[in-house]
């Protein structure tokens, strides 16, 4: 806000990093498959800031369980979809056009990146409750702004973990890391 005085003004800056949460629009780039060999294992077939998002999704407790990855793995294919500009469904849980179309109340695909991260609520298998515990921890800004790993929000430190995992890092080996 601006504080004014008769003589003299000034001003408070805040400065927001929004680097600092998932940004979503990262999901847009995709894995090709290795040529005549495809994807040999199913963490292949995502790219790195796909898999941080189905850690993430799996962070999230519903009734009192985290989210299982083969659910995780959906929402992440619907929201690939949603910021890509093709019309092929993404893995098991892909969602283009016709999905969309068959609601009761049909709305239109983003298919670009999204604008806003009130877009995520729109997402096939996105409900209120996921919206609300995912909106502190994600952005939509530029494709290729990265996360910055020195400022991020609390809550993202388990999206990283070895390449041929889906699953988020331990939480209990996270605590005896952190001491």
């Amino acid at each position: 806000g601006m504080t004014w005085d008769m003589n003299e003004a000034s001003i408070d800056l805040k400065i927001i990093d929004l680097n600092r949460k998932f940004n979503l629009n990262m999901l847009v780039h995709k894995m090709q498959p290795k040529a005549n060999q495809g994807f040999r294992s199913v963490a292949e077939q995502y790219t790195e800031a796909q898999k941080m998002f189905i850690r993430l999704l799996q962070t999230i407790e519903i009734e009192g369980q985290p989210m299982d990855t083969a659910s995780a793995m959906e929402i992440a294919d619907a929201v690939v979809d949603w910021v890509d500009a093709d019309s092929e469904p993404t893995g098991s849980g892909g969602a283009e056009q016709n999905y969309y179309d068959g609601l009761e109340e049909p709305y239109p695909i983003g298919n670009r990146p999204m604008i806003s991260v009130s877009e995520l609520a729109l997402v096939k298998g996105v409900t209120p409750y996921l919206y609300s515990r995912l909106l502190p921890l994600v952005t939509a800004i530029s494709p290729d702004s990265k996360l910055n790993i020195n400022t991020m929000v609390p809550g993202l430190e388990r999206i990283f973990n070895t390449k041929e995992l889906l699953e988020p890092f331990d939480a209990l080996r996270l605590e005896s890391i952190k001491g």
